[in-house]
């Protein structure tokens, strides 16, 4: 039985790597050969962004609750990755690009991107859509998260495809709640800039839709990218 051999390899406390099809990718026994370099240097990009970005922010309230939203994310991430979950770089090349955007929109609020105006002055949209394209971008974390499913679990991929979506829709239900939830607590003009929904009341309804049209486009290049039947081959 391959998936009982794998267990009991991974058990032995070998030093074995098993091959992820475009790098190699540690078990937490391996210490840190194979790693990539990537994730710490996008780590280390993300937070002078975060740096240069704390500077005036439109409100420090909205800056602080975007960015805090962030850390409590990757937190799990970099704790994982240390203790030698590894992903690839792809996938963390998407969580930093979602964490570099919901920075960007902290800094000026969701509704006042400089690059969301102009992108919706050319494609002659009447709100600025940074934020629509930051839910998109979200929804794109189906990939990390099909990516550590692939890595864990002996399932058909139609399965970590629909844990995937759910999941990552779920993910974007709870922050909508959490948004309600906060802006009850907080003052008008704060509460505005936090949710940037420019007088659009479906803006909680739309932004779930991209996260799920996020998801739904990632995906089936998650499985065309990972490739084979499972995540465990050995090198």
């Amino acid at each position: 039985n391959r998936w009982w051999r794998t267990s009991a390899t991974l058990r032995s406390g070998n030093r074995r790597i098993y091959k992820s099809r475009f790098w190699l990718v540690s078990t937490p026994n391996t210490g840190r050969i194979g790693r990539s370099s990537v994730p710490a240097a996008l780590l280390v990009v993300y937070w002078a962004g975060c740096v240069y970005y704390a500077f005036s922010p439109t409100f420090y309230s909205t800056w602080l609750l975007e960015n805090a939203t962030v850390w409590v994310c990757l937190a799990p991430v970099i704790v994982l990755y240390c203790k030698g979950f590894v992903l690839r770089d792809m996938s963390y090349f998407i969580i930093f690009v979602a964490s570099i955007m919901q920075t960007v929109g902290g800094h000026y609020g969701f509704a006042h991107v400089p690059i969301g105006d102009v992108l919706s002055e050319s494609l002659g949209l009447q709100r600025n859509c940074f934020d629509r394209i930051g839910h998109y971008v979200c929804g794109l974390l189906a990939f990390p998260v099909f990516n550590a499913f692939f890595l864990k679990l002996h399932a058909p991929k139609w399965l970590l495809c629909t844990i995937s979506i759910m999941g990552m829709m779920g993910v974007a239900a709870s922050y909508e709640i959490f948004e309600w939830f906060v802006v009850t607590y907080i003052d008008n003009m704060t509460a505005e800039e936090y949710i940037g929904w420019q007088g659009d009341p479906w803006d909680a309804q739309a932004d779930m839709l991209m996260c799920l049209l996020g998801g739904l486009t990632t995906i089936p290049f998650a499985c065309a990218y990972f490739g084979g039947k499972s995540g465990r081959e050995l090198d």
